[in-house]
Parts: structure tokens; C-alpha cells; sequence
């Protein structure tokens, strides 16, 4: 009885779905997303994202915590897919966007991270593609980066990945005095610690690690 009221519920939600979209991938996202199916988005950073950079930090991450920067349909199964074995937790102002979240969710800026946790509680934090989609000048990338600092555990990781067209994005890592702080890290899979993609996406990730307590 109790399957036969979910399935039921999981068709009612399905049948709303489609009456309220605009297109198929709509529907084809809200398809998936209910019926807890993953959803990816393709692009070349996405891709280098997810079959390289995750599954590493997926072999790393047993019994330790891991922040990820923002969420939307395509990230949505992240946790399951990469960090099942981790304390995951996901952040993002939009608080519509918790449906995509994972169960440790806090809904607020990154610059606002050291309100919501004790120093070096993550050892793991992924930002990727929220520079100039909600840090959009020095002075919250550099309040932000400055609580990642805070919330990292000595020898932790972050990850940003980021469009390098200053037409969008005015300023450059190398300009922001937070993340003077880390040291850069060698990301084994990629064998670099900054990763470009070329060939017209002008687009890059970058790997720092806080220094270790001696």
C-alpha cells in the first residue's frame, strides 16, 4: 500500500511537471530529478569536472567533510555518485535551489561560510563556476576565499574553477590576496596544479591546498 501511494505521488508530481513546462529538457529534468535519475549537463569543464577532479577527491574523501559551491539539477546526484562515503554538504543563497542540494544543505552566500561553521572544519571545498555568478567583484571573492581559509582543516583543498575572460570576470586568482594564503596544489590526474581548457572555451580550474600545521 505504501509503494502503490509513492508511485501514485511520484505520477501526480510527474503529470504536474509536464503541464507547467516550457520545453522537453524541462520535462526531461524534471523527469529525472523526481524520480532521482542523474542528470548532466555537457560542456568541456563539466567534463574534466566530473572524470577527472571529482573521482579523485572521490578516492580521498572517506570519512572527511566536503563543501560543494552552489547547486543545480546537474549536480544533484554528486553526493551519490562521488561523496557517499563523505560528511557532503552543499551551500547556495537561492534557497529554491535546495531541492538540488545535498542532505546538509546551508542556504547562504560562501562569504557568509565562518558563520555557519567552526575553523578548519571542511577538508575539502569545490567552487566551480561561481565566480561572476554570485562573486562578481574582488571584494566578496576575497571575503569568500578568506572564509574557506578559515573553514579548512591544515593540508586541505580547495578547487575553483572559473572563466578567465576579463570582459566577464575583471580580476584574476593571482590578483586576490585570500588565496595568496594556500600553496598551489599538483592535482594528480591532471598532473598540474592550474588546468586550462583551450581550443576556444576559455576556461580554468585551479588547485590549492592550505598550508599544514608543523
Amino acid at each position: 500500500m505504501d509503494l502503490l501511494r509513492t508511485v501514485c505521488k511520484t505520477i501526480i508530481t510527474l503529470i504536474k511537471k509536464v503541464r507547467q513546462s516550457k520545453s522537453y529538457k524541462t520535462l526531461e529534468i524534471g523527469f529525472k530529478t523526481t524520480l532521482g535519475i542523474p542528470v548532466r549537463y555537457r560542456s568541456p569543464a563539466r567534463t574534466i569536472l566530473e572524470n577527472s577532479i571529482l573521482p579523485y577527491f572521490s578516492t580521498q574523501s572517506a570519512g572527511s567533510k566536503v563543501l560543494f559551491v552552489g547547486c543545480d539539477w546537474y549536480t544533484k546526484h554528486y553526493n551519490k555518485d562521488y561523496f557517499r562515503h563523505a560528511e557532503y554538504w552543499t551551500i547556495d543563497p537561492d534557497t529554491a535551489k535546495k531541492r538540488y542540494g545535498a542532505k546538509y544543505h546551508v542556504s547562504s552566500k560562501l562569504e557568509l561560510l565562518d558563520q555557519h561553521f567552526r575553523p578548519e572544519y571542511f577538508d575539502v571545498i569545490i567552487c566551480n563556476g561561481v565566480l561572476g555568478y554570485g562573486l562578481n567583484n574582488t571584494r566578496q571573492a576575497e571575503q569568500a576565499f578568506n572564509c574557506c581559509y578559515t573553514c579548512l582543516q591544515p593540508s586541505g583543498k580547495l578547487v575553483i574553477g572559473r572563466e578567465d575572460d576579463r570582459h566577464f570576470i575583471p580580476f584574476s586568482n593571482e590578483e586576490l590576496k585570500s588565496l595568496r594564503q594556500f600553496h598551489p596544489y599538483f592535482l594528480p590526474p591532471l598532473a598540474t596544479s592550474k588546468y586550462r581548457i583551450g581550443s576556444g572555451y576559455n576556461y580554468s580550474f585551479n588547485f590549492y591546498e592550505k598550508p599544514p600545521n608543523f
